[in-house]
């Protein structure tokens, strides 16, 4: 069997061309932020955590990730529970407008880590914080796209999530775009 390669041309009309780069400047100029836009969103208090009054356990460093970031989980750590009853997130730079972070369970001093949710590309983030949270809520507010990956804008935007004690669920999702009119 012969393979053939085949050259194909893309050809724009100048219109075309001037549509494609207007919406990339609308995309650039995008910025949102959580406190601008509540409509209909979750609410932390909707989503109550216990805070526990027992002795916060230290971090255990078990994965190369826990390791790698010793440092600034401990620096973290060492402010306190700042999420859903008995966790400590900590968060660090990854760059210019990205945001890396992981958890420490104060309860058994487990450091978890959801590589779906890190590095978190904060371009479009009017205030640059990622991340909304409270000690006592189950409520994760994540402002930005996730991985930084720059071929899916579909995941830009202000995603709600519910911590279980094992996983986020997420509970709503707003669009880049939407989130820009709110």
């Amino acid at each position: 069997m012969k393979l053939r390669s085949i050259a194909v041309a893309v050809v724009m009309t100048a219109g075309q061309a001037e549509a494609q780069n207007h919406a990339s400047a609308a995309r650039d100029a995008c910025l949102y932020a959580y406190d601008s836009y509540r409509a209909g969103a979750p609410r932390f208090e909707d989503f109550p955590a216990t805070v526990s009054t027992t002795e916060p356990r230290s971090p255990r460093f078990v994965g190369h990730d826990a390791r790698s970031f010793r440092t600034v989980i401990l620096e973290g750590s060492a402010k306190g529970v700042n999420f859903a009853g008995h966790y400590t997130i900590v968060h660090w730079g990854c760059g210019s407008s990205c945001w890396d972070w992981a958890m420490v369970d104060r309860a058994t001093g487990k450091v978890i880590f959801d590589d779906g949710l890190r590095d978190i590309a904060t371009d479009h983030v009017r205030d640059g914080y990622a991340l909304r949270f409270r000690r006592n809520s189950n409520l994760l507010v994540l402002q930005g796209r996730p991985n930084e990956d720059e071929n899916d804008e579909k995941r830009d935007g202000i995603a709600f999530l519910r911590w279980t004690g094992r996983s986020f669920v997420q509970l709503k999702f707003t669009p880049a775009p939407t989130a820009c009119q709110g």
